[in-house]
C-alpha cells in the first residue's frame, strides 16, 4: 500500500513539474506571438522599415497584376462576343440578299 502511495506521489510530482514546464513554454510562445503581431507597429530599424515598404509595394504590384489578368480575360471574352455578333450580322446581310 505504501509503495502504491509512493508511486502515486512521484507521478503527481512528475506531472506537476511537467505542467509547470508546459505553462512556461506556453507563456514564451505567447510572448513570441505578441511580438510577431506587433511587428509592423514597432519598427525601429531602417532596414525593417524598408523591408515593410518593399513587401507592401510587392503586394500592391501582385494585386495590380491580378487585376490586369482579370481585365484581359474579360476583354478576350468581349472580343469573342463582338466577333460572333459581327459574323451573325454579316450572315444576316448576306442572307437578306437571297
Amino acid at each position: 500500500m505504501f509503495l502504491k502511495l509512493k508511486r502515486s506521489r512521484e507521478n503527481e510530482a512528475r506531472l506537476l513539474k511537467e505542467s509547470k514546464e508546459c505553462l512556461k513554454k506556453l507563456e514564451d510562445n505567447k510572448d513570441i506571438l505578441h511580438k510577431a503581431d506587433a511587428f509592423p507597429d514597432n519598427l525601429t530599424n531602417d532596414v525593417l522599415k524598408l523591408r515593410a515598404q518593399y513587401l507592401k509595394h510587392e503586394n500592391d504590384a501582385a494585386c495590380s497584376e491580378e487585376r490586369l489578368y482579370n481585365l484581359e480575360y474579360k476583354l478576350a471574352g468581349l472580343v469573342q462576343i463582338l466577333i460572333l455578333k459581327y459574323n451573325e450580322s454579316l450572315l444576316f446581310i448576306i442572307l437578306s440578299f437571297f
